[in-house]
């Protein structure tokens, strides 16, 4: 029996704040998602990874979405890191379907890794640009605790 990876254990940080509400909702729902799997025992391990994958296409729907209502000007880039994480999934599933937990135990932990990079990098500009799109203004955000972020 694998035992839940502690060692990328993810919660919820501040840091990870962009300052439009919508996404910053959907960020915390993710981690969340995230972190059940990262503690999941190996029974449950695939029906957490489902869970996470429907949240992550939802998310990447919805920003890609926002990303084209609005023009935003890197949208490409960020559309296709999207399609990338959906395509390794995507991999993944399978081989977690085929009985590999190791791999969706590996994948989850590469997500913990991957996580705030994206959004610091790529949906940190996004949440500034739809809240200007929506307020007119530059989003004030307050973080607390940040300096535990992963």
């Amino acid at each position: 029996m694998t035992i839940p990876d502690t060692e990328h254990a993810i919660a919820w940080s501040d840091a990870w704040l962009v300052g439009f509400g919508p996404l910053d909702r959907v960020h915390q729902a993710f981690v969340q998602a995230l972190a059940t799997v990262l503690d999941a025992r190996d029974d449950d391990l695939e029906i957490g990874l489902t869970t996470l994958l429907e949240h992550a296409r939802r998310q990447f729907d919805l920003e890609d979405l926002w990303m084209d209502e609005s023009r935003f000007p890197p949208r490409d880039c960020h559309t296709q890191e999207h399609a990338a994480v959906m395509a390794s999934f995507a991999e993944v599933m399978a081989r977690v379907h085929a009985g590999d937990r190791a791999e969706g135990r590996r994948f989850a932990a590469a997500v913990a890794d991957w996580f705030p990079k994206h959004v610091m990098h790529l949906d940190s500009a996004l949440g500034h640009w739809m809240f200007k799109q929506n307020a007119s203004g530059k989003p004030i955000v307050f973080r607390r605790h940040a300096a535990r972020s992963n």
